[in-house]
């Protein structure tokens, strides 16, 4: 599922940037299904590294102590991304949320998706051992799903029903 441009960046609505299933087009793909494992440590390393760069200074946020989703696009994407820790509260909005959390499977990218559900591992005490992301889809979500074109364009689908799939209310016009 994508979703509209306002839904996920601060711009202004466009009619052919609009939220549209896909039916599963992108099941064969990798990142259909994935998950993110950190510690409650190798998470608050993560966001105060990411913070810390963000406003210019080395910033401690305290233990993590809940991970909660706000409200969703229509597309599924979290819209809204708060940490509580023992300090302070920190939100996240929409696609940055990707680049706050990143990856433990590889350090330098970024979250596959900002399309997930948070399970937390605590132990006797509360306190959080385990953070686990699980979600699907690879990419912000706005226009044309790469994997999802493939999918159709293997279920015979042309090239210009596929743009007009992604892309509502387009022509696909020859201008030569």
């Amino acid at each position: 599922m994508t979703d509209a441009i306002e839904h996920v960046w601060d711009r202004k609505e466009e009619p052919y940037l609009k939220a549209v299933a896909d039916s599963g087009a992108c099941s064969w793909s990798k990142y259909y299904n994935w998950s993110e494992v950190f510690s409650e440590e190798q998470l608050r390393g993560r966001i105060e590294q990411y913070l810390s760069s963000d406003r210019g200074r080395d910033l401690r946020i305290g233990k993590i102590e809940d991970v909660i989703i706000g409200n969703r696009t229509p597309g599924g994407r979290i819209a809204q991304l708060s940490i509580r820790t023992s300090h302070d509260i920190f939100k996240f909005s929409a696609d940055r949320i990707r680049w706050v959390i990143g990856r433990t499977s590889n350090p330098d990218l970024i979250l596959p998706s900002d399309r997930f559900d948070v399970a937390l591992d605590r132990d006797q005490s509360g306190n959080i051992r385990k953070i686990t992301f699980k979600g699907s889809g690879y990419g912000h979500g706005v226009g044309m799903c790469q994997c999802g074109a493939i999918g159709l364009s293997r279920k015979g689908w042309a090239f210009a029903d596929i743009l007009k799939h992604y892309y509502t209310g387009v022509d696909v016009k020859k201008l030569y």
